[in-house]
């Protein structure tokens, strides 16, 4: 226990670290998603500490051979062994290939389309289409003029010509269903009304009435348009760029758009900035970790290193997928990286744990390797089949979104451990001597 526990617990604090980096996000799902996983990273190791080791002790005193090396693990260990191998130079070169993947990782086009994010058979889905069919609009989103006189006539005038120009620009997209300029023209024989007029009809129209497209207490003017089918966040996107390019209200006044597809643009906006941002957040958590606990550089990059590049490789590998596939990624997938390398960090902790032992022992880089390799490289791999069996299980989902999600987990971790087994040893014996 006294081997195991520091850098098992060392390797914990690294992949909790790396969790914590996503409770940055602006975005509540992926606050709560990067909270919960470093609490079960840390549940996990107590649990390690508390029920694992003592039952493992009182398996050991029962049944002893159940312990003991098998033909097996020997087999797998010798096989890991082999592989690692590899020259230092044709490490680097794969370790630079590996890097180079993250270039892709701003052009991974994301999905957005509600239809390819939900099931087929989605009853949410076909109750907005009925909706849709029934009433003619599957969606609401408001171009909002705020300001102290925000009924002045020159105001009620722009809101009518930008509202006129919104909808005729949209392609069809958005259909105007009320605002204040038709409200207050239908009081007034079909033309816009004069300011003593404006505030006559104000004056005498119940506020009940007026308040679906005026608010007097805030300010606030609407013109309200109807969205003709379900669209894409990406589609909605550009529906709001173009309320936001309306051109300025007069003097003392403000233009904005409102409604859900302003929140959805934000919250693509948001993760669209988050995919750089987190991923370099969580490898730099994880380094300040791994530099605490080994207090040098070396062994902190040289634990880190092997699944930067693998899941540099994987988010190259998913953008190649998409271009030929003509794919989008889903928005949680295009957040797998910082996930991958949080999680396998774990494996290549372990390996150097046992790599600097047999050195502190005096033996030399090249039998240090082989032996970490041999006697630690079994327990990594079952570990990373576990831990990417459970991720695979999410692939049984009918949900797109998490199906995906847990497809691509399953493979970047298993490319992450093969890469930790292949890498580390060449570079170990080239940079720990």
């Amino acid at each position: 226990a006294r081997g195991i526990l520091p850098s098992t617990g060392l390797a914990a604090a690294a992949t909790a670290a790396g969790m914590l980096a996503f409770t940055v996000s602006g975005i509540p799902l992926v606050r709560q998603f990067g909270l919960f996983m470093a609490l079960g990273v840390a549940m996990a190791y107590l649990a390690n500490y508390l029920v694992g080791l003592p039952l493992l002790l009182l398996l050991g005193r029962t049944v002893p051979s159940v312990l003991n090396a098998t033909s097996v693990r020997a087999a797998a260990g010798r096989r890991i062994a082999a592989i690692a191998r590899l020259a230092p130079a044709a490490a680097i070169a794969v370790v630079i290939v590996g890097l180079a993947g993250w270039a892709a990782l701003p052009a991974i086009k994301i999905e957005t389309d509600p239809a390819q994010l939900v099931p087929a058979q989605d009853s949410a889905l076909a109750q907005a289409e009925q909706v849709r069919k029934e009433v003619g609009l599957a969606g609401e989103i408001d171009l909002v003029v705020q300001g102290r006189d925000a009924t002045s006539t020159d105001a009620v005038k722009w809101l009518d010509q930008a509202s006129r120009r919104v909808a005729g620009e949209s392609g069809g997209d958005l259909k105007a269903v009320e605002s204040l300029p038709q409200f207050l023209a239908g009081f007034n024989q079909g033309t816009l009304p004069d300011a003593s007029r404006t505030a006559l009809i104000f004056d005498r129209i119940p506020s009940y009435f007026t308040g679906a497209v005026y608010d007097s207490q805030r300010g606030l003017a609407l013109s309200i348009f109807g969205l003709t089918h379900v669209t894409s966040v990406e589609r909605d996107r550009t529906l709001v760029s173009s309320l936001r390019a309306v051109g300025d209200p007069p003097s003392g006044l403000r233009a904005f758009p409102a409604g859900l597809a302003v929140v959805a643009d934000a919250a693509l906006s948001e993760l669209q900035g988050d995919q750089l941002k987190l991923t370099l957040l969580a490898i730099a958590l994880i380094l300040v970790v791994l530099l605490i606990g080994y207090r040098r550089v070396k062994p902190a990059i040289l634990a880190v290193l092997p699944t930067v590049v693998a899941a540099g490789a994987a988010t190259g590998l998913l953008f190649l997928v998409g271009a030929v596939l003509n794919q989008r990624s889903s928005p949680i997938t295009i957040l797998l990286g910082g996930v991958v390398v949080a999680f396998a960090t774990e494996f290549g902790v372990l390996w150097l744990a046992r790599y600097r032992g047999e050195r502190a022992g005096g033996i030399d880089s090249a039998e240090a390797a082989r032996v970490a390799s041999s006697r630690v490289g079994p327990a990594i791999a079952a570990s990373a089949l576990a831990l990417a069996a459970g991720f695979a299980v999410l692939a049984l989902s009918p949900v797109p979104t998490v199906r995906d999600f847990g497809i691509w987990s399953a493979f970047d971790l298993l490319l992450a451990t093969a890469a930790v087994l292949t890498l580390l040893p060449p570079l170990s014996r080239a940079w720990l001597r």
